[in-house]
């Protein structure tokens, strides 16, 4: 892979982790947040719903006193000014007294309805009370809990009801928009149902977030099946942000790629250019082009690497030389020349090397110099102005 290449790669991978790394971060942070205040918020509606439900018994029971007078004839109670639903009393035989049996419109004839039980088998959705008249004869009272009667508690705590009987939701506040919740009600009960409660039950949904938590009054029914209420919410904003936190990804990605080649191609120019320089240099002194120096273009370890790379080809070309002319003088030596051929063809390589204008070989013999050769000068010209001795 080249240089550039690698260059990018590990620019885009570092940009891509910090900042894939910091929007988890933020993310993680941010939902766990979000997350935790719409508990809290569930958790005051709950609260908020207990005082509103335990209030709704307390105006029950005030509106029994306000017709309780007129037990003496049921054909004379008014319940319709009241919130109560039905009154009944119990015969001999502890069985509905169908003579004292006054209801709303809300409940339907109690013909067929001869004990407590069965009364509340049919309407398990109710709030059942009873107190004792003189004779100590119990009077039954109560409402029937409705989705009216729900959604008006509903916009008090800010949150939606749901009222489970026989571990299914008997009634429901907007029922129409909340049914496809359905399943996440199902889900919140089993929840309820196991050891496992917890204080909130929630559930990330595709568009929404489901919130709920359980809440069962101390005594209002006399059900068999334990009934309660699931309190819930379903926010939007924490399925909004996640949408918004997947487009923030994929523009930090894409700003990643952008950000890195503005990067390779702003900062690693030079960078780029020397490595160039280096990778044709060694290949043409491979090639056996020991005069080719690599141009410094950097003042960076690259360019002192390329200093010190020319350095090493002029030690090496120095190197060179050297075995060539050594190797020169010793093909010369093996032609078996004469002294003064021997002398002319030295002399003349002397003079190349050290790049002189001219030259000459002297003999001393006996504290005479004797002219052997010349180059680039006459002979004649030539006089000996030295003692032999400085040779």
């Amino acid at each position: 892979m080249k240089i550039n290449l690698r260059l990018l790669l590990i620019t885009f991978t570092v940009i891509v982790i910090i900042s894939l790394s910091s929007t988890f971060i933020y993310y993680s942070t941010t939902t766990a947040l979000l997350k935790k205040q719409y508990s809290k918020n569930l958790l005051n509606s709950s609260n908020d719903f207990a005082f509103e439900f335990q209030n709704g018994i307390r105006i029950i029971e005030d509106d029994f006193d306000k017709i309780k007078k007129s037990l003496s004839d049921f054909d004379s109670l008014a319940i319709d000014t009241t919130l109560l639903d039905f009154v009944f009393t119990l015969d001999k035989n502890n069985l509905i007294d169908q003579n004292n049996f006054v209801h709303s419109k809300k409940i339907q004839s109690p013909a067929l309805l001869n004990s407590i039980k069965d009364f509340i088998d049919v309407y398990p959705n109710i709030i059942l009370l009873y107190t004792k008249d003189n004779n100590s004869q119990k009077i039954f009272y109560g409402k029937l809990i409705s989705a009216d009667y729900l959604e008006k508690i509903s916009l008090k705590i800010r949150a939606e009801i749901a009222f489970i009987t026989n571990n299914l939701p008997n009634e429901i506040t907007n029922s129409e928009s909340n049914e496809k919740y359905l399943g996440n009600l199902l889900n919140t009960i089993n929840e309820y149902k196991s050891q496992n409660r917890t204080n909130v039950y929630y559930e990330e949904l595709k568009s929404v977030d489901f919130f709920a938590v359980t809440h069962k009054p101390k005594t209002f029914s006399a059900a068999d099946d334990p009934s309660f209420f699931i309190i819930f919410n379903t926010p939007s904003e924490l399925s909004e942000f996640r949408d918004t936190i997947q487009m923030i990804i994929l523009t930090f990605a894409l700003a990643g790629v952008f950000l890195s080649l503005i990067f390779i191609l702003l900062f690693t120019t030079k960078l780029r250019h020397q490595i160039s320089l280096l990778s044709k240099t060694t290949k043409l002194i491979a090639e056996g082009n020991l005069s080719e120096r690599v141009p410094i273009v950097t003042k960076d370890e690259l360019g002192q690497l390329g200093t010190a790379f020319n350095d090493m080809l002029e030690r090496i070309e120095s190197k060179e030389k050297i075995e060539q002319r050594y190797l020169e003088i010793i093909t010369i030596i093996n032609e078996n020349p004469s002294i003064d051929e021997l002398s002319n063809q030295i002399l003349e390589k002397i003079i190349r090397v050290t790049e002189t204008t001219f030259g000459a070989f002297y003999l001393v013999n006996e504290n005479e110099l004797n002219l052997i050769s010349t180059y680039g000068i006459s002979e004649k010209t030539l006089q000996a102005a030295v003692e032999p001795d400085l040779y």
